[in-house]
């Protein structure tokens, strides 16, 4: 069905297929199909990576785990999406085609042809008129076999698979799909032509269509970065694990790059772009602790950032005709809002006050801080609340990390256990946030240093507690004032720092920790232990040791708070040993068992149909009573 939004007018259009992606004006849509059976265009395909966040059951895990039969549709999307699978994809069957199908003349095109295995990586970029499109083309991994596939990613390392051998830089490039495979296809929707770039005939770099200019002839291309770790062999290409991005200009007629714009603070894989005109592209990034649109003008060469106030601006929508742009806004002191902005930064308009009475029962402030440390700046946050000082004066200070590690510390409002910048702030006490290495956001050097070489489990760990020790110098805090807390790498963080500095840290809340490398290795997430570490166990045998909190329990001398699922897919016993030789030792220890809370105690699986149709209810008990026990164990260790 398609309707005129200018005459209301409706008509319905017989179409070839199932579209899966449609052109800006809407006037031109994309199908895929499969030339000899149009009911299996695509097959489900084993995920070797897992994505940015963290890891949830599906839906039909659930239900075969807790013999759990939905009563209503709305029961079973909101546990879909609370419990989406997230390590498969659809991939191409080998007859798949790709035809392009005009809404307003009728004409169908049958551009492109996709080899078995091969799949998306990353949505189709169109011009503005529908008359191109450019397909950004990957392969998998070779997939598992049955006896293992069934299992997921969390089932330990196997040597010989591809994704082990592409982690820990074994795989040559010529050889390793996801780079081999690598292709952008680019279509002309009215003539039928095709062309294509092969990241195989470039310089190692993983190529995305990003967007059209407005004149059509000009494509403008992400290059991601792969990782290239000291005491690897070779580059290393699962998304994951991509240290940086560029932007490059590619004539349309020639395909000849025309400029390119490589710069930190674009420099994150989570980084997007659109044109704007046929030289302008406003770029949206995070950057250290904020996130924000970007002004960049190809032919001048002009950059800056169009939104300055700290945070994160996102989800911009582009206004070309008023040159403005519709973004949302939020921060570690502001609850998200919507706002507009002209392109030049200027005329900063404020559209909604949806959360106005959250503002005012939240008081704080942010202020920019930075830290010197071996020679290299680190720049982060300090969130107080809103009558304290700046600089501090003795104030209690909370160091915190995010989970990960690779991933980004935005500047966002949130006031949950995990993530407590307006939690724990509201209630008197000061938080550092500080973006360390191995985090997107911060540039390609900074976030391969934590895995370069044996850097994993010492270098970010150092830095953190150098950068306490020149808290205490300056006088913000004082020894017996600070205390250290995150989330899954996070609670990793925290357990290493106590082991590895005790006594720096005068109070600690672990949460969903990693604290067993071994372990991890031979049962956990297939890719990231063998990534951080680069040999199996039995070549670094001592380096693992080195690594896992858990060997190393008895040095600890902080008071420790545990929080901890019964269904992370983190062991639960790993933290329970941890916790007891805590106690055994006479180190003040308290440790929280949630009930069917997964990776992560906002994260609860349904056991019972009753369970089920109260979906969302359970983790917000269960945030309530951390929040509380939270506050309880700082206020009591950090007087």
């Amino acid at each position: 069905m398609l309707t005129d939004l200018r005459s209301g007018a409706v008509n319905f259009v017989q179409l070839p297929g199932t579209p899966f992606s449609f052109a800006p004006d809407c006037g031109t849509a994309a199908f895929i199909v499969n030339t000899a059976n149009q009911e299996a265009a695509t097959v489900k395909a084993r995920v070797t990576w897992a994505p940015v966040v963290k890891p949830q059951l599906s839906l039909a895990a659930v239900q075969k785990k807790l013999k759990l039969t939905p009563k209503s549709p709305a029961t079973i999307q909101r546990i879909q999406q609370r419990y989406a699978a997230d390590n498969e994809l659809s991939a191409f069957a080998e007859v798949a085609r790709l035809f392009t199908y005009n809404l307003r003349s009728g004409a169908v095109t049958d551009l492109f042809g996709f080899e078995e295995g091969e799949t998306l990586a990353a949505f189709p970029a169109w011009t503005q008129d529908g008359t191109r499109i450019a397909m950004s083309i990957t392969k998998l991994f070779e997939p598992p076999p049955p006896s293992r596939a069934d299992k997921g990613i969390f089932d330990g390392a196997i040597i010989s698979e591809q994704i082990y051998r592409d982690v820990t830089g074994n795989l040559p490039p010529a050889e390793n799909p996801l780079f081999a495979g690598n292709r952008i296809l680019i279509g002309d929707t009215v003539g039928g032509t095709t062309k294509t770039i092969a990241a195989l005939n470039g310089d190692g770099s993983w190529l995305v269509a990003a967007d059209w200019s407005s004149d059509n002839q000009t494509m403008l291309v992400k290059a991601t970065e792969p990782g290239r770790l000291r005491g690897r062999t070779y580059p290393i290409y699962t998304p994951q694990f991509h240290a940086g991005a560029s932007y490059r200009f590619i004539n349309y007629e020639t395909l000849a790059e025309t400029g390119r714009l490589n710069r930190i603070e674009t420099s994150s894989i989570l980084s997007t772009a659109r044109f704007i005109s046929p030289d302008e592209v406003i770029f949206n990034s995070n950057y250290l602790t904020n996130r924000s649109p970007y002004y960049f003008n190809r032919v001048s060469g002009e950059f800056r950032q169009i939104v300055t106030r700290p945070g994160s601006a996102e989800n911009a929508v582009v206004f070309r005709g008023s040159r403005s742009l519709f973004f949302s806004h939020t921060s570690f002191t502001e609850p998200l809002e919507y706002y507009r902005v002209g392109w030049d930064g200027q005329g900063l308009q404020a559209l909604t006050s949806l959360r106005a009475r959250l503002r005012e029962v939240s008081s704080l402030r942010q202020d920019p801080v930075e830290f010197t440390v071996g020679g290299q700046v680190y720049r982060g946050v300090l969130i107080q609340p809103a009558d304290a000082p700046f600089p501090p004066q003795n104030q209690r200070i909370i160091v915190w990390q995010e989970g990960g590690p690779t991933a980004s510390l935005d500047n966002r409002w949130l006031a949950l256990v995990e993530s407590p910048f307006a939690l724990l702030p509201n209630f008197g006490f000061g938080m550092l946030v500080v973006p360390l290495q191995g985090r997107f956001g911060v540039g390609p050097a900074q976030f391969n240093a934590l895995y370069d070489s044996n850097n994993f489990g010492q270098i970010d760990i150092d830095t953190q507690a150098d950068i306490a020790r020149q808290m205490i110098q300056r006088g913000w805090t004082s020894a017996g004032r600070l205390g250290i807390v995150g989330c899954s790498y996070g609670g990793y963080f925290v357990t290493q720092s106590i082991t590895r500095h005790p006594g720096l840290y005068s109070a600690a809340n672990s949460q969903c920790a990693l604290v067993d490398s071994f372990v991890e290795w031979n049962r956990g997430y297939s890719s990231l232990m063998p990534y951080v570490q680069g040999l199996p166990p039995w070549n670094a045998t001592e380096e693992y040791r080195r690594d896992s909190p858990l060997y190393q329990a008895s040095r600890n001398t902080t008071p420790l708070l545990t929080f901890h699922g019964t269904e992370d897919f983190l062991p639960i016993a790993l933290n329970e040993n941890f916790h007891l030789q805590q106690v055994n030792n006479n180190v003040p220890a308290k440790m929280l068992k949630f009930i069917r809370a997964g990776h992560g105690i906002n994260n609860v699986i349904p056991f019972t149909q009753e369970e089920a149709e109260q979906a969302d209810v359970a983790p917000l008990r269960y945030e309530l009573y951390g929040a509380q026990e939270q506050l309880i164990w700082f206020r009591t260790y950090l007087p």
